[in-house]
């Protein structure tokens, strides 16, 4: 069973923003898996897990840049 990995940023209300990684297997139903990514999500990115990590890091560093970072 493979393992497919998201890459999440999520925008709230406030405009801060952070980045986090969700995964789930090939058997689930994809339709239940998109209902767990907030409707506040802006950008989803489907990659390999160590992909999706270090976009992760990349945007959360770029966030805290800018000083938009919010962990929710």
């Amino acid at each position: 069973m493979k393992r497919i990995y998201l890459a999440i940023t999520k925008k709230n209300e406030n405009g801060g923003k952070c980045a986090y990684t969700e995964s789930f297997t090939t058997n689930e139903n994809l339709l239940a898996v998109m209902e767990r990514i907030p409707k506040e999500a802006i950008d989803v990115t489907v990659c390999e897990k160590w992909r999706a990590e270090e976009l992760v890091r990349t945007w959360n560093d770029q966030y805290k840049a800018q000083g938009v970072l919010e962990w929710f």
